[in-house]
C-alpha cells in the first residue's frame, strides 16, 4: 500500500536491561547454561535446578523473569521447590539420580510423587503451604509481578529455584539464559502471597478438593487401586465448538486477601472471568477478560487490596472457541486435548492472595515430624 501522508509515530521502546523501575535487583538467579535451541523441531519443557545461597528465608517484594532471547521463549516459570529423594542436580543444572542418570521432567515428578512425605496442607506445617512455590511466570506480556509492601513470595533457605523452560524453535539455531531478579521486602513481611488457581481449595482446608465445572457438569475425583485419590481428567474440547466453558469454584472457607489475579489459556481461549460471590448473595465481578489474546497475557493487579470474608466463593469462568470464527484457531476440525503445547489447552485462572490468619509475626516454626 502507498504511504500516507504524515509522520509516522516513533518506534516503541523495548528496554533491554531489567524493567522495574527501581533499577538492579537485589539478587539474580541465572540459568546455569546457555541453552541452544534447535532450529527447527519441538522442544519439550526444561527445567534447571539453581540452589538458594542463604540461610534463612527471605521475601521477594517485587519479582521479574528476563529472557536473554524473548524470541524463543514460549513462556516460562520460576519456583522454589525441594529436589526429590535420592536426587541431586548434576551438569549445567539438569537433574539426576545419585549415580548420575539424567532425569527428564516426567522420571522427577513421578519419582517425587512416589517418595514425597511432604505434607502439604498448613495446618499441619505453616511453611509448606499450597501456592507458595511459584514465584512468577513468564509469556508475552507478562513478567514482572510487585506486591504489597508487608507481603511477597517467601524464597526458602536451603531449597532450589526451578526455572521451567519452553522453547519455540524459529528456523535458526538461538541461545537462551534467562535471569530471575528480585527485589527483597521494603518492610517487616507479616503475610505470604500464595498462587492458587480458581477452582483450588484455600490451602488450610484440611479437607478440600479441586472444584471444576465443565458443560454444566461437575467432574470429579475417582480413587486408584491403592485408594490414592485421582485428580480428574477435563475432558476434550470437541472439533468447531465455539462455546465450550470450564468452571473453577474455590469456596473460601477463611477470610483471605486478594491481590492480583493472571489469565492463561492458549489459541481457542477466548474469555475469562473472575467473580466473587458473597455469603449473602451478592456478587461482584473481580476481572474480566472478554477477548483473551494469547498473544499478550497480562498479569492484574488490583488497585486495591480485596478482603474476602468466609462464606463466599471466588468463581473463574473459562470460554474456549474451536470455531472456523476464532482467526487463531490452528484446527477448528480438531479435538482438542489439554496438554502443554500451543495447540493444546489449558485453563489457568491464576489467583494471588493471603490467607488473613496466617501472620507470620505471630506463629512459631514447626516441622512435618512433629506435627504428625
Amino acid at each position: 500500500a502507498p504511504r500516507g501522508e504524515g509522520d509516522l509515530p516513533a518506534l516503541p521502546d523495548f528496554p533491554e536491561n531489567w524493567t522495574y523501575k527501581d533499577g538492579e535487583p537485589d539478587y539474580v538467579f541465572e540459568l546455569p547454561v546457555e541453552y541452544e535451541i534447535a532450529a527447527e523441531g519441538q522442544e519439550d519443557y526444561l527445567d534447571f535446578y539453581v540452589a538458594i545461597p542463604w540461610n534463612e528465608d527471605r521475601f521477594a517484594e517485587v519479582i521479574e523473569f528476563r529472557p536473554s532471547n524473548r524470541s524463543v521463549v514460549h513462556h516460562a516459570g520460576a519456583y522454589v521447590v525441594d529436589l526429590p529423594p535420592g536426587t541431586r542436580v548434576g551438569e549445567h543444572g539438569i537433574l539426576e539420580t545419585l549415580d548420575g542418570e539424567v532425569l527428564d521432567r516426567d522420571a522427577a515428578s513421578k519419582l517425587s510423587r512416589k517418595n514425597s512425605t511432604r505434607i502439604e496442607q498448613q495446618v499441619f506445617n505453616q511453611f509448606n503451604l499450597a501456592g507458595s512455590s511459584k514465584l512468577i511466570s513468564y509469556v508475552p506480556g507478562r513478567g514482572v509481578e510487585r506486591f504489597m509492601p508487608g507481603t511477597g513470595k517467601r524464597v526458602t533457605a536451603g531449597k532450589y529455584v526451578r526455572f521451567t523452560m519452553h522453547y519455540n524453535a524459529v528456523g535458526q539455531v538461538e541461545t537462551d539464559q534467562s535471569k530471575l531478579g528480585l527485589w527483597f521486602n521494603t518492610k517487616p513481611v507479616t503475610h505470604e502471597v500464595l498462587t492458587r488457581q480458581a477452582g483450588n481449595p484455600v490451602p488450610t482446608s484440611a479437607f478440600g478438593h479441586d472444584i471444576y465445572i465443565v458443560q454444566g457438569e461437575e467432574i470429579v475425583p475417582t480413587l486408584d487401586e491403592n485408594g490414592e485419590r485421582v485428580r480428574p481428567k477435563i475432558p476434550n474440547i470437541p472439533p468447531y465448538e465455539g462455546n465450550w466453558k470450564i468452571t473453577g469454584i474455590t469456596p473460601i472457607t477463611e477470610p483471605i486477601t486478594l491481590y492480583g489475579l493472571s489469565p492463561h489459556m492458549h489459541l481457542r481461549g477466548k474469555s475469562l472471568r473472575w467473580v466473587v460471590t458473597y455469603p449473602d448473595g451478592r456478587e461482584d465481578t473481580v476481572l474480566d477478560v472478554p477477548e483473551f489474546d494469547f498473544n499478550w497475557q497480562i498479569h492484574y493487579e488490583l488497585a486495591e487490596p480485596m478482603h474476602i470474608p468466609a462464606g463466599s466463593k471466588i468463581t473463574g469462568i473459562g470460554v474456549y472457541d474451536n470455531s472456523l470464527n476464532n482467526r487463531w484457531n490452528p484446527g477448528p476440525q480438531l479435538e482438542v486435548y489439554w496438554g502443554d503445547q500451543s495447540w493444546d489447552e489449558m485453563y489457568q485462572a491464576f489467583t494471588e492472595y493471603t490467607i488473613d490468619s496466617q501472620d507470620l509475626t505471630r506463629q512459631v516454626e514447626t516441622t512435618d515430624n512433629e506435627q504428625q
